[in-house]
């Protein structure tokens, strides 16, 4: 009929049946919450439950109430995840699992880009009409032949080249270009900003871990060359045949870093109702399901509303600790905000730095961009919360 299920609530459902399933079923059920429990995610889940059932009491439509909170329910996760911690390879795995995403989502990235870039009308339509319906990700044309390719998991790509950055094995530099190719095609500025914030605190590591400034430059020289040959790997796909018209490429980043456009004016212009909505609540929040009303002269937006008007109701925004500010308060916020600080803090004493210059990153992405209050974020907050309380080395 009318119901859809998408498979990652599906895939939720069964992980956490099948887990309770074992729980239920275990005589010693104290094995399944062998992990050091974290008072500050403790009182998170508290402010998540506040805020749903502030949603109810508000009465804001529980359609919209529950597909805003099902993104949280992400951190149930935790359970299973510390559930088979122990597991012989699973520390190993997960680097693997990263570096065979990087992989899959730099070849899906770069063959979209092939195929866009280069006219293949025969099936660009259908193609386009696949990423769009599977929500995995957006194709938007920027000017003389050059499509613009992000997918939300792109991020991923994000996170494993700071992991990678910190390792010393020479099989990481090709993966390095990888993940970068993958961020800059991505065309993505909030991307673009979380590399910038990453590289920042990896430099910051770099100083307090007293290195040497002969080996800080080398380094540096390493992450300019990854640069230099992602951005040519880019150029030639762009040249392959057959040939087409292309603008400058270098000139294309510039102008995306400085250009204002639709989907960032509808940013901008989030802003002003959000606050306004904010205000009402400011501490406990508004709940799960809030909506807020603003105009955007995104063409996706403006096609769909009535006259072409651009007036738009939703209850999920851009701007990610706004999101969170106006659903939980400003004390859920700060909570969130606190519990990063203390997997950060457990991520710098064990040497993880690569993860928390990845955790920098996906920080600064949030702002603009909502991944802290989505499944792609949650799962690695949990990943990473896994590791900082683990006594085994993995990087």
């Amino acid at each position: 009929g009318s119901f859809s299920l998408s498979l990652r609530i599906g895939l939720f459902l069964i992980l956490m049946s099948v887990w309770l399933l074992h729980f239920f079923k275990s005589k010693n059920k104290a094995d399944f919450f062998k992990f050091q429990w974290n008072k500050t995610i403790f009182i998170f889940f508290i402010v998540l439950i506040w805020a749903f059932v502030w949603a109810i009491i508000r009465g804001n439509s529980f359609g919209d109430l529950f597909f805003d909170f099902n993104n949280w329910l992400f951190f149930l996760y935790i359970f299973p995840f510390f559930t088979v911690q122990d597991s012989e390879k699973f520390y190993q795995n997960i680097l693997s699992i990263l570096s065979s995403a990087a992989i899959i989502i730099f070849i899906k990235s770069i063959a979209l880009l092939y195929i866009f870039s280069h006219g293949f009308e025969a099936i660009t339509p259908t193609l386009y009409k696949w990423v769009r319906d599977t929500r995995v990700g957006e194709i938007t044309p920027t000017g003389n032949g050059f499509y613009r390719i992000f997918i939300q998991s792109q991020i991923y790509s994000l996170f494993l080249f700071f992991i990678l950055l910190f390792k010393k094995d020479r099989g990481r530099f090709i993966f390095l270009i990888l993940s970068l190719t993958t961020v800059i095609l991505s065309f993505s500025r909030s991307f673009w900003v979380g590399l910038g914030a990453g590289l920042f605190v990896w430099l910051i590591i770099l100083i307090l871990q007293k290195t040497k400034f002969t080996i800080i430059f080398k380094q540096i020289g390493q992450i300019i060359l990854v640069n230099v040959v992602s951005v040519g790997l880019i150029f030639l796909v762009l040249n392959l045949p057959p040939k087409t018209e292309q603008k400058d490429f270098l000139s294309l980043i510039g102008d995306r870093a400085s250009q204002t456009e639709a989907a960032s004016t509808s940013r901008i212009t989030q802003l002003k109702p959000l606050f306004l909505k904010i205000v009402n609540h400011p501490i406990i929040g508004s709940g799960f399901g809030t909506q807020v009303t603003y105009f955007s002269s995104d063409p996706r937006i403006t096609d769909v509303t009535a006259g072409g008007t651009g007036e738009y109701t939703t209850y999920a925004f851009e701007w990610g600790y706004l999101d969170m500010w106006l659903k939980f308060g400003l004390f859920g916020v700060l909570i969130y905000l606190l519990f990063l600080g203390k997997i950060a803090r457990r991520l710098y004493y064990t040497e993880y730095f690569g993860l928390l210059a990845a955790l920098a990153a996906l920080v600064a992405v949030s702002f603009f961009s909502p991944y802290l209050n989505h499944p792609l974020g949650i799962g690695f907050v949990l990943l990473i919360y896994l590791l900082s309380t683990h006594n085994v080395r993995t990087e």
